[in-house]
């Protein structure tokens, strides 16, 4: 049997694969590609949400985000944060940040009715992609075991 560590680089290796398969973009469009990936146990987030969950929810995620990660009875669900929480340490990663300060809050984390999650940049993080000329962006979340994790690829356009 397969270990977490292993099913978690197959989902991985797997969530670059796809990401790579939806470029549409003619090949002479194509400028450099940037990757961030992060993952973390999603036992952190849990701790976090436990010890503090409003003042952690609110300091970290969009109410859109929280809106998304509430259940039916309204409990915010540990693993869908911690995925949320990977892809903004993924963007930032593929954004090469430096010193910049950028706030949670401008990475945000939405996934439509089929569940297809994309990034919507607000603020400094939308000026720092522009700055760096990303004008593409895919994420994908994933969650093996107890970890979850996250692959942002940044596009530059050169058209």
């Amino acid at each position: 049997m397969a270990s977490e560590v292993e099913r978690l680089q197959a989902a991985l290796a797997g969530a670059l694969a796809g990401l790579a398969g939806r470029d549409q973009t003619p090949q002479s469009c194509r400028g450099p590609l940037s990757v961030g990936l992060d993952v973390l146990e999603v036992g952190e987030v849990a701790l976090s949400l436990a010890a503090q969950p409003e003042r952690y929810a609110r300091r970290v995620y969009t109410d859109a985000e929280l809106c998304e990660c509430r259940s039916s009875c309204g409990t915010l669900d540990p693993f869908a944060l911690a995925q949320r929480f990977a892809a903004k340490e993924a963007t930032l990663k593929a954004f090469r940040v430096l010193d910049e300060c950028i706030p949670w809050h401008s990475i945000s984390v939405r996934c439509d009715n089929l569940g297809k999650p994309s990034l919507e940049l607000t603020g400094a993080a939308a000026a720092l992609a522009d700055l760096r000329g990303f004008g593409e962006l895919e994420v994908s979340l994933i969650r093996v075991g107890g970890l979850a994790a996250s692959v942002v690829v940044a596009r530059s356009q050169t058209c």
